[in-house]
């Protein structure tokens, strides 16, 4: 039979228990329910990424569009056509990209979502729903930047290829300016007007054609050489070279 002393330590003891069990019991339930508002939370921010996504693959396709357009509308150069091309091949795989990644982020939004239907449900632990919300969302957002990376290289493609279709065809050449015709020398340019070669000056200006000869007519403008025209003709061609020019010049 148990003394009034040991049956206070008992009552003691359980009281004592049975205030931890609350406790722990009572944090159980607050963990849980925190749980669940991270599931539901985490849930909402991938159903968000995965609409962002979507918006990301329709622009992308819309830049496809404007890219075959500028394509298949004909290009003002082959070089611009080339381009114009390419360009749109490459709006094509950066569009398909962008859908590839906006279905990405839809699953995981589906996966999110169905993590916080079974925490709400009781299928599955608060925690461990939680956990899967988080790992799906992170999918989520991953998948949402790809499909904005993706949609952002599309329009740009389109871009260059609606320049490159615009693009000018470069104008003719311009042909360099002829230069001007010497003046035709007269018989009025004295010795001096070169001082490296006088000579040689008043032969240019004598030779009025310009073939590098004097004939009798052309030598009639001066009396002097005119007078002796036969004589330093010394090869009897009808003309004097320079060399029968400079002649007679010696021996003025």
């Amino acid at each position: 039979m148990k003394t009034k002393h040991q049956k206070q330590l008992l009552t003691v003891a359980l009281a004592a228990l049975l205030g931890t069990g609350g406790a722990a019991f009572a944090q159980s339930k607050t963990g849980s329910a925190e749980a669940k508002v991270r599931t539901d939370v985490t849930s909402e921010a991938a159903m968000e990424d995965a609409e962002a996504a979507r918006d990301d693959a329709e622009d992308a396709m819309e830049a496809v569009q404007d890219a075959v357009a500028a394509d298949e509308g004909g290009a003002l150069t082959v070089e611009g056509a080339v381009s114009a091309d390419a360009n749109a091949d490459m709006a094509k795989d950066a569009s398909v990209k962008a859908q590839a990644a906006a279905m990405a982020a839809s699953n995981a939004a589906d996966e999110a979502n169905s993590a916080k239907d079974a925490a709400q449900g009781g299928t599955a632990l608060p925690e461990e729903a939680s956990t899967r919300a988080q790992q799906a969302a992170s999918k989520a957002h991953a998948a949402m930047h790809e499909a904005d990376r993706a949609a952002a290289n599309a329009e740009v493609s389109a871009n260059v290829a609606e320049q490159a279709a615009a693009m000018p065809s470069a104008p003719p050449p311009v042909a360099a300016p002829m230069p001007a015709p010497a003046a035709t020398a007269t018989a009025a340019v004295n010795v001096t007007s070169s001082p490296n070669d006088p000579i040689r000056t008043n032969f240019v200006a004598t030779d009025a054609n310009g073939d590098a000869a004097i004939d009798s007519g052309e030598a009639s403008v001066d009396a002097q050489l005119a007078a002796v025209f036969d004589r330093y003709d010394s090869d009897d061609s009808g003309s004097l070279t320079l060399a029968e020019y400079k002649a007679w010049r010696d021996d003025k």
